[in-house]
């Protein structure tokens, strides 16, 4: 299908900006300075991208989408800040750089500040995203059992093992203290696992965010008043009505069917990483779900906005009301046939979004992985792993569990914003409603899901394509440099970081997003 809108001012720019984005995230290695201050790097680049949404929000036809866009850009900017104060510094940078991830510059206990901040975030965290679900009439079903139950149970286990490590860590369990260093192991290897399996048996076996509501229906018709009795109770010459009340059930959600169920999959990802995070990479974590939220809300609203044929429709007027509207106007015809009413809200196929926007979209969301990397206290350094994380759970050395364990420590922030890529053609879609009824008649939907699955293949694909330019940039540069008086010091250590990186993601896409996907697409 040909892109209509390839050769507007609007999709240039977001072609020229995406490719810069990728040119320079890529291009890092081509110096040992900018590979010393990469952090300051993705910074820098995800700022430029805040401040080009702030212009396009300005420039926006609609008051409210201009409202919402600038908003929610200041406010990603102000995340992509305060995530610079989390940081572990590299060697080269000693002299100028204060290391804030840790309670000390030499220590790797956390500071007291962090592990409450991990408390003070949880909330935080649980009304974002079960805004983000009201926002569509979704919190329902499974989203409203793992947002309201097992979301916060899961954070609060988190934090009460992280409370434990820091004591520990400051070494209060000594004396008559020291079985608490036996709880805190028992506490993570049982609490830790039963949230996580829980959470995504629930989610496995049914992760539809759809409720049903119960409408009573009066409708009012007129009776015969040719009787005696109707002409004394009908003086004043009216007609008499009879009242009868009949109930309809309205599915809520429907707005949102795939993006809600795939966004509830995201959180629960999000707990399982943000167990195996320190206190400040808890902490970090939060902000970046916190900010994905409001990235996936710039572009749905851009998205909606550059659609002729929807307007902001799909965006501003739920599906709830169409069918509550309809309930209370149909006639009792079409009461009786619900194919013939639900067909009054098909819409007559949909425009591809602009491979430009899913473009910039997901390069934006891999340089926020990589920029959340840092914050997590990480760095392209061999000194920079976090060994200790290796042990939660364990009282003994684990050739199994250690390795996973340190995975998802190190590369928590980018599994994330990699995870969260697919919300981009998914939120606030939905197949037709006669499809999800179970009609046969699907010639509505087809478009529909042409287009979707044709946005989903499309970041898919775009991944592929940004973490390959990404990997080879790392290699043919460490090649270029190899003679370079710090190739072992800086140019070795970023080839190896990044290529495990390119593996593990590009292993974690196929496996888990491609099956997370493929599952929300089976919802009916």
């Amino acid at each position: 299908m040909k892109d209509s809108s390839s050769h507007s001012p609007l999709s240039f720019s977001q072609w020229f900006l995406g490719l810069s984005l990728l040119i320079l995230w890529a291009g890092v290695p081509a110096s040992d300075s900018f590979t010393i201050y990469e952090e300051s790097v993705t910074v820098h680049l995800l700022q430029t991208f805040g401040l080009y949404m702030v212009v396009i929000g300005i420039n926006s036809r609609h008051p409210a989408v201009q409202n919402t866009i600038v908003l929610n850009s200041v406010l990603f900017m102000i995340l992509t800040r305060v995530s610079q104060t989390s940081t572990v510094c590299r060697e080269e940078k000693a002299q100028t750089c204060f290391p804030t991830f840790n309670a000390l510059p030499n220590s790797s206990v956390a500071s007291p500040f962090a592990v409450l901040g991990l408390i003070v975030l949880i909330p935080v965290v649980l009304i974002t995203v079960r805004r983000a679900l009201s926002s569509t009439d979704s919190l329902h079903g499974t989203g409203y059992f793992i947002v309201t139950y097992s979301l916060p149970a899961g954070l609060f286990v988190s934090f009460v093992y992280w409370l434990l490590d820091t004591l520990h860590g400051y070494q209060q369990f000594v004396g008559g203290w020291e079985f608490m260093q036996t709880i805190k192991i028992w506490w993570a290897k049982v609490l830790f696992l039963a949230c996580s399996v829980s959470a995504l048996y629930v989610w496995g076996c049914e992760p539809s965010c759809l409720g049903v509501a119960e409408l009573t229906i009066t409708a009012q018709t007129p009776t015969k008043t040719g009787t005696a009795a109707a002409e004394n109770n009908n003086r004043d010459g009216s007609i008499l009505v009879d009242k009868a009340t009949q109930k309809e059930y309205v599915i809520l959600g429907l707005q949102n069917p795939l993006g809600s169920a795939y966004l509830v999959f995201v959180s629960i990802v999000y707990m399982i990483l943000a167990m195996f995070q320190k206190p400040m990479g808890g902490v970090m974590l939060g902000i970046q779900i916190i900010q994905i939220v409001g990235l996936v809300e710039i572009y749905t609203l851009l998205r909606d906005e550059w659609e002729p044929n929807l307007g902001l429709e799909s965006s501003f007027v739920t599906m709830q009301a169409k069918l509550f509207q309809s309930a209370h106007t149909s006639s009792p015809s079409e009461s009786a046939n619900p194919e013939k009413s639900s067909n009054k809200f098909r819409e007559e196929g949909k425009k591809p979004t602009p491979f430009s926007l899913l473009f910039l979209f997901t390069v934006v969301l891999l340089i926020q992985g990589q920029r959340f990397f840092f914050a997590t206290g990480h760095q392209y350094t061999l000194a920079s792993i976090q060994w200790d994380v290796a042990f939660i759970g364990l009282f003994n050395t684990s050739f199994v569990w250690g390795p996973v364990i340190m995975l998802f420590n190190t590369f928590g922030a980018p599994l994330l914003s990699l995870l969260a890529i697919p919300l981009l053609p998914l939120w606030k879609q939905r197949r037709d409603v006669v499809a999800l009824a179970g009609s046969g008649n699907g010639s509505g939907n087809k478009s529909r899901d042409h287009v979707i699955l044709r946005d989903i293949g499309a970041v898919f694909l775009i991944v592929g394509l940004c973490l390959g330019v990404w990997g080879f940039a790392a290699t043919a540069f460490v090649g270029h440099f190899r003679r370079h008086l710090m190739v072992w010091s800086v140019f070795a250590p970023k080839f190896l970081g990044v290529d495990m990186g390119v593996i593990v993601l590009e292993g974690f896409l196929i496996l888990f997003v491609g099956a997370a996907v493929a599952r929300v697409w089976m919802l009916k």
